[in-house]
């Protein structure tokens, strides 16, 4: 193995550090400050090394940012998605509320 192999094989492990997390539940808001972490963290990397990077190992780097962006993007949506639906269920209670407390009203009319 030459040293830019060796280079490249180190970058290849840092990338699968980098992974974006496995989605075993969590909260949303967690997920996105540890994808957040991530992109940070490899931005890092990228400012260390990119003067020694070969054109595979750019685009490997290449790839991955924009797979955590990507997961980021994904994440927010979905936050988004659940406060939307959280909100309308909060409005759906208080009317149901509303209507369980109305008292039904009946008028005799004589004629």
């Amino acid at each position: 193995m030459n040293i830019g192999a060796a280079g490249n094989a180190a970058a290849v492990a840092k990338m699968e550090q980098l992974s974006a997390p496995s989605g075993g539940g969590g909260n949303i808001a967690a997920q996105i400050r540890i994808v957040m972490n991530k992109i940070t963290e490899l931005a890092e990397y990228i400012q260390k090394n990119a003067a020694g990077m070969s054109k595979e190992e750019q685009q490997s780097v290449q790839e991955q940012m924009a797979m955590l962006q990507q997961q980021l993007a994904d994440l927010i949506q979905k936050q988004a998605q659940e406060a939307q639906r959280r909100q309308q269920m909060s409005g759906v209670d208080s009317v149901s509320a509303v209507d369980t407390q109305a008292k039904p009203t009946t008028i005799d009319v004589r004629v």
